[in-house]
């Protein structure tokens, strides 16, 4: 095996999407700060760009998390954080797939990122709190 502790590369993959996260979700975070919007075609390129690295990456840390030989399926809080995982992952897909229609409605934009930062949120802590 290539991989000596996947649980491990997996959460380091995690953590590399979160950081794609903030580049996908970069026009509602600049729509906070007015005065630095700049120019919007270059923009959402790089929320485009952050966007097809987030689900990439969190589709490649859904696979190797999976992969875990210590996972305890009679656990409710593992169901309860993968649920969050996949519920944030269909979040950036709807998104990927309605951001031409996005960029014309910054306000469904910036609702989307709330509720796509509250579900990572609570994936986050739960798998926190699980790995206590």
């Amino acid at each position: 095996m290539l991989i000596s502790n996947i649980g491990t590369t997996g959460n380091l993959v995690g953590i590399s999407a979160l950081i794609s996260f903030f580049a996908a979700f970069y026009p509602a975070i600049s729509n906070l700060f007015p005065r630095t919007i700049n120019r919007k075609k270059d923009i959402f390129k790089l929320a485009k760009i952050g966007l097809i690295g987030t689900i990439f990456l969190g589709l490649v840390h859904g696979l190797m998390m999976t992969q875990k030989e210590d996972i305890d399926f009679n656990n409710l809080a593992t169901y309860w954080t993968y649920a969050t995982g996949l519920l944030t992952l269909n979040i950036f897909i709807f998104f990927a797939f309605t951001l031409s229609e996005l960029k014309l409605n910054i306000k469904k934009l910036t609702y989307l990122t709330y509720a796509a930062l509250f579900f990572l949120a609570c994936h986050i802590w739960q798998q926190t709190i699980h790995l206590w």
